[in-house]
């Protein structure tokens, strides 16, 4: 199911033991525009905290309550505050992170998957974690060529909670006669030109 980046932003995150964690942001990938991290925020000794939530502890939507389910409790995410440091980006802190994660004990009571299977999971991101990562909220408002050479800017961003991919972009353009428009492209068709321009493909 499909949901924009705009209406994720008014779901809570629930841990296991019923804690709400405030949603911030996604980290992708801008390789395959695969979702890898929740950017969430916590109340740790009266301040707010970040928390990084790899995508292996994401369960199910509640699409009523608007509402996803994390299989982590908030005592875990406290124990990563000390990983997590002063880092002002995931980079600085992902190694000693998945490290974290991966030696948690009650990891597969809480997955269906086996344990080997997890630990590949946790190996596959630890070799991935050299490439650059890009916060979601920050392709917001760049700009767009389309293929006339009209100009715009991406508006919003379209949500596979299947897949946890980035499918589509909804793109605002201006048309010389017609004014101002909108457009929908998948993410596939998106070529990156620079920091803060994409070319549609």
């Amino acid at each position: 199911m499909n949901v924009s980046l705009e209406e994720f932003k008014q779901f809570s995150l629930i841990t296991l033991d019923g804690y709400e964690v405030s949603f911030k942001d996604f980290i992708y990938d801008p390789e395959d525009w695969e979702l890898k991290y929740l950017v969430g925020e916590i109340s740790y000794r009266l301040k707010k905290r970040i928390v990084y939530i790899p995508k292996l502890f994401w369960s199910n939507i509640n699409w009523e309550k608007k509402q996803l389910l994390l299989l982590i409790g908030k005592t875990d995410l406290e124990l990563s505050l000390p990983v997590i440091g002063n880092s002002k980006s995931i980079e600085e802190c992902e190694i000693p992170l998945l490290a974290f994660y991966r030696k948690l004990t009650h990891l597969n009571s809480f997955t269906n998957k086996p344990v080997n299977s997890l630990l590949i999971d946790f190996d596959k991101n630890v070799s991935a974690a050299y490439q650059k990562k890009h916060k979601l909220h920050d392709l917001k408002r760049k700009n767009i060529i389309t293929k006339n050479w009209t100009f715009g800017r991406i508006k919003d961003l379209i949500l596979d909670s299947v897949r946890w991919k980035v499918s589509f972009s909804l793109v605002d353009y201006c048309e010389n006669v017609s004014g101002k428009r909108k457009m929908v492209v998948p993410t596939s068709k998106l070529l990156r030109k620079s920091l803060n321009q994409f070319a549609i493909n």
